[in-house]
């Protein structure tokens, strides 16, 4: 795809609904033998999110695969809301990478450092994407403790918008006209 625009409205809730609408996700494994081991799910409700939760796993990461994008030149940006969830058992980070295959985690490059999520409340994010030949975004998801639950919505996936330095300081400008004779 050439650009993305998901609020995950559309996705069908749970915790096994993986793949869909072009979206996959590789898990971390269970480091326990008896369950909850982690889950990536589709909240429910009117304001669906996509939220990694690490079960027994206490630091092995898990991702999410957005849908294979045209090779990225280095003009699109990608922004969207992060947040621990609401009763998280940790704090975690997140971490946005490309990658070359959806199901082969070992070609995740990260495209900066880890964000922290410390706290329920959404914080914005955007990460330009540079030229690559990787085609799919990732999410990786990091917990620090068993039973972490870490969140994104609203991902947007589109051209940079720039602002020229005039247009910035003409904004905040008052405009006037003056009439005259010769006008």
């Amino acid at each position: 795809v050439a650009t993305i625009n998901e609020n995950f409205a559309g996705f069908t809730a749970g915790n096994t609904t993986f793949p869909q609408n072009g979206w996959s996700a590789s898990l971390a494994p269970n480091p326990l033998p008896f369950p909850p081991g982690p889950l990536m799910i589709v909240t429910t409700g009117t304001d669906k999110a996509v939220q990694a939760y690490s079960g027994n796993n206490t630091s092995v990461p898990s991702y999410l695969i957005a849908p294979q994008i045209i090779a990225p030149t280095g003009n699109k940006t990608l922004t969207f809301v992060a947040a621990k969830a609401t009763g998280s058992g940790g704090n975690g980070t997140l971490e946005v990478g490309l990658a070359s295959s959806p199901t082969d985690m070992t070609t995740f490059v990260s495209l900066g450092t880890p964000i922290s999520l410390t706290s329920e409340t959404y914080q914005n994010v955007s990460v330009p994407i540079p030229a690559s030949s990787s085609t799919y975004i990732v999410f990786k998801f990091t917990p620090t403790a068993a039973h972490t639950a870490l969140q994104i919505d609203n991902v947007i996936y589109n051209t940079t918008a720039t602002l020229a330095v005039s247009d910035a300081s003409k904004s905040n400008e008052e405009v006037k006209f003056a009439v005259n004779a010769e006008n």
